[in-house]
């Protein structure tokens, strides 16, 4: 299979320096032709230009492939008949408080 990201909802680092992005699987569970991806997990894009530009730097890639979704067709995709059934559908930075002054 080819190399085909689908990038979906993403959140940005609180120090800007990086947009956290969801990538979506080769079965999307949702809006199936438009985010058909080939390598679902979490894509780590590096800002930069002042925030004009981006390069993708890391993928944490995720995986399900004991999950129960059916294998079917996709309207205006490409029919998946492997096993793969993660689908990330949107990536959200956490952060931790901070106590008396200190820094995380």
């Amino acid at each position: 299979q080819r190399n085909d990201p689908a990038p979906d909802l993403f959140d940005v680092t609180p120090d800007g320096k990086y947009l956290m992005v969801a990538l979506r699987g080769p079965k999307p569970v949702s809006v199936s032709h438009a985010a058909q991806g080939s390598c679902p997990g979490v894509g780590i894009v590096e800002i930069t230009e002042d925030g004009k530009a981006g390069k993708l730097v890391g993928v944490l890639r995720s995986s399900n492939t004991l999950d129960t979704v059916p294998v079917g067709t996709i309207t205006g995709g490409h029919d998946y008949v492997g096993a793969e059934r993660s689908d990330v559908h949107g990536a959200i930075v956490v952060t931790r408080g901070r106590e008396n002054g200190q820094s995380d």
